[in-house]
């Protein structure tokens, strides 16, 4: 099979690039942006992971309370950094006005036309709307954070 893929033009990607497509393409990783930390409805797929028409189930009440709630306190966003500079995993995302931890980030790479950093983080609700821009913590000069969609 590899043999015919490569005969046909396609190209291997590199750990790193696959790493760049991965968050830009806002797919978690179990163990690096997901744990048994977090609830399913922080991921926003809701659509896809969960099913409330379905019979009883190991953990259901957490769920069901989440659900009847309307919302998390924090969900999984795709992110996009200025500048190229490494960022990494547990830096705070700040709300620019306030100083305020807004979020945190879990996977952050190189984007792949090298200009900016694409990132995945967990940013609290009351910012988590696409559009929002956000600062990074711990650089002397702020580096913008943009919040994509889930």
């Amino acid at each position: 099979m590899q043999a015919e893929t490569e005969a046909a033009g396609v190209v291997p990607a590199s750990p790193a690039q696959w790493e760049t497509r991965r968050i830009a393409a806002g797919w978690p990783e179990y163990g690096v942006d997901v744990t048994e930390d977090h609830l399913p409805q922080e991921l926003a797929r809701n659509d896809r992971l969960l099913s409330f028409t379905k019979g009883c189930y190991l953990g259901q009440e957490p769920i069901a309370r989440l659900d009847a709630l309307g919302h998390t306190n924090r969900e999984l966003r795709r992110l996009t950094i200025t500048g190229i500079e490494p960022v990494a995993p547990g830096t705070n995302v700040l709300d620019p006005a306030s100083g305020d931890v807004m979020g945190t980030i879990t996977s952050a790479a190189v984007d792949a036309m090298g200009t900016g950093c694409v990132a995945l983080g967990y940013v609290k609700t009351r910012a988590n709307r696409p559009g929002t821009l956000l600062n990074l913590a711990g650089d002397a000069a702020p580096r913008q954070v943009t919040v994509g969609g889930p």
